[in-house]
């Protein structure tokens, strides 16, 4: 999860992924994790536009109108599943 310069996490007011590849923004509502302060960065909706040996996705987070975090992650997928290949993941 994203942290403040104290090392605190960051409650985001919202955020987005976008893939660098094709500048496609993926919105994931967070309503159904039952952690907080955990935000999902892509799913499985989006196999078709990953590449599978790695794609580039660009997190953003804002609070009020503001980006606060910004961070990429490379992922990949097994022709099932979208797969973390680097980045800050947590399981």
């Amino acid at each position: 999860s994203p942290k403040d310069a104290n090392g605190s996490p960051l409650m985001l007011d919202s955020f987005y992924s976008q893939n660098l590849d094709n500048g496609n923004t993926y919105s994931i509502q967070n309503a159904d994790l039952t952690q907080q302060n955990s935000y999902i960065v892509v799913t499985d909706n989006a196999l078709s536009e990953i590449n599978q040996n790695g794609t580039t996705l660009r997190f953003f987070g804002l609070i009020g109108n503001q980006i606060v975090v910004q961070q990429d992650f490379e992922v990949g997928h097994d022709c099932c599943h979208v797969t973390p290949i680097s980045g800050p993941f947590e399981e």
